[in-house]
């Protein structure tokens, strides 16, 4: 790529390229498709400056295209306008002279208008675009825009937030996993059943699970606030099993569950809890000592 800053010397390297390539040769089909003649060492730089442009995305954020030209030429060297456009805004243009003809004629009559919409006008008709990114401009050919925006989105992360809730009661589901489906990014949700997680790429999923609920798969598709409502698992929660102060599911107790039914105890006249208990299952022995493991 070469750049147009006045009094600036661009000189490029020879730089040896492996022909056998696969990636190479699909960037050699693309300009071939459109009869854009282009050598082997120009294709390596525009491939180089291809990564660049997508490493230096995050950091972009003053933007060219803002800038206001005004111009009144007729049938001016493209190279001069684009002098002109860089005098009026000292934004830097980056391209290759192999791809793009400097020499080409154009007209254009302009007054306090934004750049990109002047860029519009002097590329209308050809095969070349424009991309702004850190606050330079680069013009090359039609046929890379889409391979650009496929890497650009690759890399390009987004911040997705938002409420888990039970879809019943409709209060908030503390401990709720948040995976970005096919990495090992994941997040839990707080005491109030909110969440946040970073993400990339434009086909990101989110998958939300929790210990008896149905487990939910959402497309990200550029939301920035994904609420959940997670069903209860009707089935899942009867292989739940409260174990002194936590859970467990049945598979994984290795000794014997004893159930009691709450509603045959409705009708024993008792006074606590423990007493109500007492002779219900099978070798449990209930204490009301009121200290975990202590004696009656």
């Amino acid at each position: 790529m070469a750049s147009t800053s006045p009094g600036s010397n661009v000189r490029i390297k020879k730089i040896e390229s492996n022909p056998n390539n696969t990636n190479m040769q699909k960037f050699y089909q693309i300009f071939e498709r459109y009869g854009i003649p282009i050598s082997k060492k120009t294709l390596l730089i525009m491939k180089l400056t291809l990564l660049l442009i997508v490493l230096n995305f995050a950091n972009s954020f003053a933007s060219a295209y803002s800038q206001k030209v005004s111009l009144d030429i007729k049938n001016a060297k493209f190279s001069d306008v684009i002098k002109e456009i860089t005098d009026q805004t000292h934004v830097e243009f980056a391209y290759s002279k192999e791809v793009v003809d400097m020499n080409r004629l154009v007209s254009i009559s302009v007054t306090n208008t934004d750049l990109k919409t002047v860029l519009d006008k002097l590329l209308d008709g050809t095969q070349l675009l424009h991309i702004e990114l850190n606050g330079k401009v680069y013009l090359g050919p039609k046929a890379i825009e889409t391979l650009l925006e496929a890497t650009i989105n690759s890399f390009q992360q987004q911040k997705v937030t938002g409420t888990v809730t039970d879809a019943t009661t409709g209060g908030p589901l503390p401990g709720v996993n948040i995976l970005f489906k096919g990495t090992t990014i994941g997040v839990t949700t707080d005491l109030n059943g909110k969440y946040s997680i970073d993400v990339s790429g434009s086909n990101a999923i989110l998958i939300f699970s929790y210990v008896g609920y149905l487990s939910e798969e959402i497309p990200v598709s550029g939301q920035l606030n994904i609420d959940m409502k997670l069903t209860p698992d009707i089935q899942k929660l009867d292989e739940v099993v409260v174990v002194g102060y936590g859970t467990q599911t049945k598979k994984d107790i290795l000794g014997s569950v004893a159930v009691v039914d709450m509603k045959s105890l409705k009708s024993v006249p008792v006074s606590s809890a423990e007493l109500a208990l007492q002779g219900q299952a099978s070798g449990v022995n209930v204490l009301s000592s009121g200290v975990p493991g202590g004696q009656s």
